[in-house]
């Protein structure tokens, strides 16, 4: 995969963490195919859907997909996943193909991964099921970081000790310089400022960096502070979406005496 591809996987990432719209991811995309216009629809397991273009008037573009005369990418299967989503471009090389199939994956993965955000921002209480069928880290911190709750992606990536360790229960980064910007990240995030910049946590041999990013919504102090913890390179899991999609974040059960107690997320 080129360079620009990567820089576009990256652009749809912070989109998924930041949120607002797709059109500056979409944009970027864009570009990186070396496309004249390309259009993003998502379908959200049957319910509704979504569709962005970039640039966002393209007179040719809708005359050109009634032909056919488009390029077309499509990730997730829309007889069981509870997203789908596909690309289409106008005026993009043959070569390209490849990279649009690419971009359309990373683009699925942070519509996933931002539908599983908004599920846990709306959820003051979680049970600790559905807590750790989260495909990315979360954990929940104070002022010193030290490690109040996590669940089990945040606690596979602290096993690999490559980029973040617990130091008396207290998080810390390898990186000096990144363990500098967390303690700051966090202070920010707990004064009730605006979600500042996502960091990028470094890892050795050259791997990709993990995400953090604080949840939670901006404008009032608070005493904890919910982190988000992504790997890049690990998409998450279509079956918790489908869970979300169906009623909650975790799988429903009717053995009610086998549930896990109700863990609440300050």
């Amino acid at each position: 995969m080129h360079d620009a591809t990567y820089s576009s996987i990256d652009v749809w990432l912070d989109a998924a963490l930041k949120g607002g719209a797709w059109s500056d991811a979409l944009e970027s995309t864009r570009r990186a195919l070396g496309a004249d216009a390309l259009a993003l629809s998502i379908a959200f397991a049957g319910r509704s859907s979504e569709t962005v273009t970039a640039p966002a008037s393209a007179p040719n573009f809708t005359a050109a997909m009634a032909a056919g005369a488009v390029t077309r990418a499509v990730a997730g299967n829309p007889r069981g996943d509870a997203i789908t989503l596909e690309l289409a471009a106008f005026g993009a090389s043959p070569e390209a193909a490849a990279e649009l199939k690419q971009a359309a994956t990373a683009a699925l993965r942070a519509v996933q991964v931002r539908a599983q955000m908004a599920a846990l921002e709306a959820n003051a209480a979680l049970t600790s099921a559905a807590f750790d069928l989260l495909p990315f880290g979360v954990a929940l911190v104070d002022a010193g970081l030290e490690l109040k709750e996590h669940n089990l992606s945040f606690k596979t990536i602290l096993a690999r000790a490559d980029a973040l360790v617990l130091r008396e229960r207290r998080l810390h980064c390898r990186s000096r310089g990144d363990h500098e910007a967390l303690v700051r990240y966090v202070s920010e995030a707990l004064s009730g400022a605006t979600t500042p910049d996502l960091l990028r946590v470094s890892r050795p041999g050259g791997e990709r960096p993990y995400v953090l990013r604080p949840l939670g919504r901006p404008g009032s102090a608070k005493s904890h502070c919910l982190l988000l913890l992504l790997d890049p390179d690990r998409a998450p899991a279509a079956d918790s979406l489908r869970a979300h999609y169906c009623g909650g974040l975790g799988p429903r059960t009717t053995h009610s005496r086998n549930r896990r107690p109700t863990r609440r997320l300050r």
